[in-house]
């Protein structure tokens, strides 16, 4: 499932087209209008109630969805937090120093690899990152794309492009 994401323009944040987060969300969103005087700091990708992400095709917010298929969360991570998702992932585009906390299980596919089928270990769920261009299961993906796939789900990515496509972030898998 493919997001449609909050950015957030803090004043510690890049400014127009020099921030990561402004060609992220524009390269995943053509009508948005990039304002080269805005600083763009944070792209988030969640539930949270300053900035939900939506499911891009039907528009539902994710936290509804997650409600509605508590069983996308994974059974160990439904059990502890409910329908809840518990954690609100970031990308960061910072022009002023800031301290900064990461806790998630990084996976990367590996260079030279042009496919590999991806299966949430542990009941967990992942949000996936396209950086370049890739099918994910029937799906061509391009860069600035961020996808929620649910525990249990198994899809195939290919990469289209011979760049590095993507990073892949798996929630929660000792929960």
């Amino acid at each position: 499932m493919e997001l449609k994401c909050t950015v957030q323009t803090y004043a510690w944040g890049k400014l127009g087209m020099n921030s990561i987060v402004a060609s992220l969300i524009k390269s995943a969103n053509a009508d948005f209008v990039v304002d080269e005087q805005k600083t763009y700091a944070e792209l988030w990708m969640g539930t949270h109630e300053n900035g939900p992400s939506y499911l891009k095709d039907t528009d539902i917010p994710l936290h509804k969805y997650i409600q509605e298929n508590t069983e996308a969360l994974g059974n160990n991570v439904a059990q502890t937090f409910c329908s809840n998702l518990p954690f609100l992932f970031k990308v960061l585009s910072i022009n002023k120093a800031l301290s900064i906390q990461v806790h998630p299980n990084k996976l990367v596919l590996p260079p030279g690899q042009s496919s590999y089928n991806l299966k949430p270990r542990n009941s967990a769920s992942i949000l996936l990152i396209v950086n370049g261009k890739a099918k994910i299961s029937s799906k061509i993906c391009s860069r600035g794309s961020v996808l929620f796939i649910p525990a249990n789900d198994e899809v195939e990515i290919k990469v289209l492009c011979d760049c590095h496509p993507m990073l892949m972030f798996q929630a929660f898998s000792n929960v």
